[in-house]
């Protein structure tokens, strides 16, 4: 019996370890009330953004404008956060060419002049690395609340995203997915917080 038991004990140990592995660090919880949050994690390590140790450096960008004319009508959405503290120097940034309401837009390739949703990572220390969402490496951003009286953005995201080297071809390709709550002002354009 006490075998039987040492056994279940060891089991239960080892489920338990792996179910931590496989979660990694959790996001805090999410919210969507603007409070200029932005967490995510590349290939399982989770990051804050966050410039310096000063709480007043920018460390996220956000802009959204909703054009609404006779021959034009566009709702254009794009969130960066940069982590540039002790050995981190990343960004990250994802673009939506329309957005008009609350729900799911899927990521990939980037047009020219930017005119398509697409995400891309760049990881600067110790080497330069870049890395862009294509037609193989998508992903999805699920806003979860699109706020245009109180202007407050918040949503999930996660894709894929394959490295970028010139004149090389490169099979390295990254995991990234967090979330955001941020706050935004429609008339001053890209707002940092």
């Amino acid at each position: 019996m006490k075998t039987l038991t040492k056994i279940c004990f060891l089991l239960l140990v080892l489920l338990t370890a792996c179910k931590k592995e496989d979660l990694g660090d959790p996001f805090p919880p999410h919210t969507e009330v603007g409070a200029n949050t932005f967490y995510f994690r590349v290939n399982g390590t989770l990051y804050e953004a966050m410039v310096g140790y000063l709480p007043t450096s920018p460390r996220i960008g956000v802009y959204y404008s909703h054009i609404d004319t006779s021959f034009f009508k566009d709702y254009l959405f794009a969130i960066s956060a940069a982590r540039i503290l002790g050995e981190d120097n990343k960004t990250l940034k994802i673009n939506i060419q329309t957005m008009p309401a609350a729900g799911s837009y899927n990521l990939g390739v980037q047009l020219p002049m930017g005119e398509s949703n697409y995400a891309y990572y760049w990881d600067v220390k110790p080497i330069e690395k870049y890395y862009y969402t294509d037609s193989d490496n998508t992903g999805v951003v699920n806003i979860t609340k699109l706020d245009t009286v109180n202007h407050i953005i918040a949503g999930k995201f996660k894709f894929r995203a394959k490295r970028w080297l010139h004149n090389q071809v490169s099979n390295e390709v990254i995991t990234v997915e967090g979330q955001f709550d941020v706050k935004y002002q429609p008339s001053i354009g890209v707002n940092y917080y």
